[in-house]
């Protein structure tokens, strides 16, 4: 694993991701929106070591296809140490997915929310 890969751990009902920054470190979105509605604190970008991320051996560096233009490992890292302290976190529109794939593309989308959303519109095209 490098400083600026994008990583990624399946916890069984999603996966979740961030950005390696070095040094053991990982900075990614902390908590779900979830915890809101119980009072807990708002999910927030932060770095914390790899072992609070995901247990070794588990954590996968996503690979990206030649045809999509990665960002150089500097600048990955410097867009997600930017944004720690951030907690403009919505489980639609800027979750973790989001916030990986802007640090490594520039790009703002999660293919997780693009796949459900295709899952949806054919259960509606399903039933209309």
């Amino acid at each position: 694993m490098q400083p600026g890969d994008h990583i990624m751990i399946d916890r069984g009902v999603y996966v979740h991701h961030g950005i390696y920054v070095g040094d053991g470190n990982v900075v990614h979105f902390r908590g779900d929106a979830g915890q809101k509605l119980v009072g807990v604190e708002e999910p927030m970008i932060l770095m914390q070591p790899m072992e609070e991320f995901g247990p070794e051996g588990q954590v996968q560096v996503i690979e990206y296809d030649d045809d999509i233009g990665v960002l150089d490992p500097g600048e990955t890292v410097s867009r997600a140490l930017h944004k720690v302290g951030s907690t403009s976190y919505n489980l639609a529109h800027n979750n973790c997915e989001h916030f990986s794939i802007w640090c490594k593309t520039g790009l703002h989308e999660s293919t997780q929310v693009n796949e459900a959303m295709d899952w949806l519109a054919d259960v509606v095209s399903d039933i209309i």
